[in-house]
């Protein structure tokens, strides 16, 4: 008889539909760390002080939205799209224009500037919501294969990894060429063209084949409760809290080209390069992390790599920023534990949920990513306030509008940039250092989860089989385990296995 663990379930259309959903999902997510911050105080001339206010509402804002799309999700009834695929069809429209306005830069008074900045982020950030957690809920559920998920999750972290550097190089170059408030509006246009195509080729090839048991809406209150027994995913949330600060790199690499490095070449080409240098690190981490954690397991390869970004980054710090060719070698370095972290937590959280079925019997797929998505999102804009805060602090002078309109940069103080080249040095390095203490607590590895996958298959089996006897039907083990194989017993039936 067939293992469940050695079966393959999804088919490659929905790999393909799922990778290209996930590009845009780290692609757009990308673009808000890396140039929305910069887009507010440079381009679009958003008074200093209420930066880091709209970041500010706007991720308390994700606190309750992202916990209230995911109980959406787990207490809504299948139907015929399942529970997922159905945001896509209606909300992928809305959620590529928001990306376009969001970079539009219109010429308005200070206080219409800020009011615009609130609605459309807003917009944008709600929007995010609905699409981003039923994609990655969808690809949780879409096979019953632990090892299937972990290694589909991580293929599709890596497509979208590369979509996330594609702003990174896209953007200095479309700025440029077309000047910088052309450029970053062009480039969102073009983001959320393709956004849209990839969210409806996911709401046409996704399937759920994972569904739940329950008939009933379970209580908001047992959701919540049982989902936080889910030890393994909140040690790798905690992990990801803590090491927030990586984030600073991607977001100040932009300041530091501008301000710091001090070149023949222009900052748009300065940027490019840095972006490089990093981005190739990121891709080895990425491309290694599957086959590093396949083989070692995730807490060995979390721990690692969170030593690796500590000391090269730290000691970058120390190397100073006086030359480009000096400080490359370390954003290099650098950049492969990001791209590990970067590609690690999905599948730990996606793992996580066969952990929470065998310990409570529920998987709350929804509220599970939902909480991943908050803590990116806190990550992210931790990040975002932090910069526009500690901006503050150094004393950074924002540009100026000369008598043509051109936005003027201003020249810093040396403390200034000494505090600029932190932000992608020194505080990364703490991050890092600080993920690798809940690590040292996480069980789910090992032995440990071999034993637990193959209790939860034998439950599986033996649920359907006792649910079969309710249907009035009598099937042998050998069905009942082909049932919780994702093997229909009943053509006439379109699920594969309840759980």
């Amino acid at each position: 008889m067939e293992d469940i663990r050695s079966r393959k379930f999804i088919k490659p259309k929905e790999k393909v539909s799922l990778s290209l959903a996930s590009v845009n999902s780290y692609l757009v997510s990308s673009l808000i760390a890396s140039y929305l911050l910069y887009f507010f105080t440079d381009i679009f001339l958003v008074p200093m002080a209420a930066v880091p206010v709209i970041m500010g509402v706007a991720r308390v804002w994700d606190m309750i939205n992202d916990p209230v799309m995911g109980i959406l999700i787990d207490r809504s009834k299948s139907g015929r799209h399942g529970r997922m695929r159905k945001y896509f069809f209606y909300f992928a429209v809305p959620m590529g224009l928001f990306t376009a306005l969001l970079f539009f830069a219109p010429d308005l008074p200070n206080t219409a500037k800020i009011i615009y900045a609130m609605v459309t982020y807003f917009a944008f950030d709600t929007l995010y919501t609905v699409v981003d957690i039923p994609l990655w809920s969808l690809i949780s559920a879409s096979t019953p294969n632990g090892n299937e998920r972990a290694k589909t999750l991580s293929l599709v972290v890596l497509f979208g990894s590369i979509g996330s550097v594609i702003p990174m190089l896209a953007v200095p170059l479309l700025a440029g060429a077309m000047g910088e408030k052309n450029g970053y509006f062009t480039f969102a246009v073009i983001a959320g063209l393709f956004g849209m195509a990839a969210l409806l080729c996911v709401y046409r090839n996704g399937r759920e084949r994972l569904r739940p048991v329950q008939q009933e809406k379970v209580p908001v209150r047992s959701i919540i409760k049982i989902a936080f027994q889910n030890t393994p995913m909140l040690l790798t949330l905690l992990a990801s809290m803590l090491s927030c600060t990586r984030y600073l790199l991607q977001i100040s690499a932009v300041y530091v080209a501008s301000y710091n490095i001090k070149s023949a070449l222009a900052p748009e080409t300065v940027q490019i390069i840095l972006v490089v240098f990093v981005g190739v690190g990121m891709a080895i981490g990425m491309i290694l992390c599957p086959v590093l954690y396949t083989r070692f397991g995730y807490k060995k390869v979390y721990i690692s790599f969170g030593a690796i970004g500590a000391v090269v980054l730290g000691t970058a710090y120390f190397v100073g920023y006086e030359s480009l060719g000096r400080i490359l070698p370390f954003l290099l370095i650098g950049g492969v534990p990001l791209g590990v972290f970067s590609s690690i937590t999905y599948p730990m959280v996606g793992d996580s949920l066969d952990y929470l079925e065998w310990k409570t019997g529920q998987r709350f797929e929804g509220f599970c990513f939902s909480i991943h998505s908050t803590m990116t999102k806190f990550n992210n804009a931790f990040a975002s306030i932090a910069v526009s805060a500690f901006l503050v602090v150094i004393g950074f002078q924002q540009p100026v509008r000369d008598a043509a309109g051109v936005a003027v940069k201003q020249v810093q103080s040396a403390a200034t940039l000494d505090g600029i080249y932190a932000l992608v040095s020194l505080l990364p390095a703490i991050g890092f250092a600080l993920a690798i203490i809940p690590m040292c607590f996480y069980r789910y590895t090992g032995r440990r989860r071999e034993q637990i996958l193959a209790e939860l298959e034998e439950r599986r089996a033996h649920r359907f089989a006792e649910r079969a006897a309710l249907w009035g039907e009598t099937i042998s083990e050998e069905e009942a385990q082909a049932a919780a194989a994702c093997q229909v017993v009943d053509p006439n039936r379109e699920f594969c296995i309840e759980i």
